[in-house]
């Protein structure tokens, strides 16, 4: 299961897509936390979301206080009961993690961003990411200059660097 904040077209989500479409032993679904804010689905990857299409979740999560979202994610994926949960971004971590860890699910996590000078309700959000990111089975970071940037954060973490493998 690939958890990603949303499914408009960016970076993560395009190589979701592609890990998702490719020939592999088992298969790969597609979890987007939150409605699309834009463009999302068949307007935003055209051809390429077909492949996926029986394979992809919007759990329209409408933040991190909607219970009632939550409560819908939890069903679904205890439904499914995925071997593992692979967390794209910031609230696909908090949210994956909190979820994993309830239901017994590996969480491996991939960060895609250095750290940052977080004020107000991002610092908060920043430490319950870090928080997630410590007890995941793995994180992954995306360089070695990320991982250093990370310094001492990344070295409490079971951690690696995997290159980015966007072609």
């Amino acid at each position: 299961m690939w958890l990603l904040d949303g499914l408009e077209a960016g970076g993560a989500e395009r190589l979701a897509l592609q890990f998702a479409a490719a020939p592999l032993a088992w298969p790969v679904w597609l979890v987007g936390l939150r409605p699309p804010r834009s463009a999302g689905g068949r307007a935003a990857w055209g051809a390429e979301w077909d492949r996926v299409a029986g394979r992809v979740h919007l759990a329209g999560l409408h933040g991190l206080r909607d219970l009632a979202g939550w409560w819908r994610l939890r069903r679904w994926l205890a439904e499914r009961r995925p071997l593992l949960l692979h967390a794209h971004l910031r609230y696909a971590t908090c949210v994956g993690g909190r979820l994993a860890r309830g239901l017994g699910i590996p969480l491996l996590t991939t960060v895609h961003v250095e750290p940052g000078r977080e004020r107000g309700r991002q610092r908060w959000l920043a430490g319950w990411e870090r928080a997630e990111r410590r007890r995941a089975a793995r994180v992954i970071y995306v360089s070695a200059a990320q991982r250093a940037a990370w310094g001492r954060v990344a070295g409490r973490e079971r951690e690696g660097v995997i290159g980015n493998g966007v072609s």
